[in-house]
């Protein structure tokens, strides 16, 4: 399997890290497309609200990892509203 990391996010520093896990992942939503005729996606990060936050950038049927070297570019352009569990509370 040929993944390109650069094109999914994914720097040099940090493929020995996040390498074995994508092909796991890429070959589950294989496995989940064939079964189900849907999607997926995934996000990878270093805690809990990175990883949904990388889930929902991954969307549709896509993966990406959020380096913690980019957390902060990347929350500069997050609201509060896009936040986990914030949808109801906010608005």
């Amino acid at each position: 399997m040929n993944y390109n990391t650069q094109r999914h996010g994914i720097s040099h520093k940090t493929q020995d890290i996040i390498l074995p896990v994508i092909p796991v992942t890429y070959s589950v939503f294989l496995l989940f497309q064939d079964k189900t005729g849907c999607t997926a996606s995934a996000g990878f990060g270093s805690n809990c609200l990175q990883a949904r936050l990388a889930t929902k950038k991954a969307k549709p049927n896509g993966q990406f990892h959020l380096e913690p070297s980019s957390v902060s570019l990347f929350m500069h352009d997050i609201m509060v509203e896009d936040l986990p569990g914030n949808e109801r509370n906010c608005r």
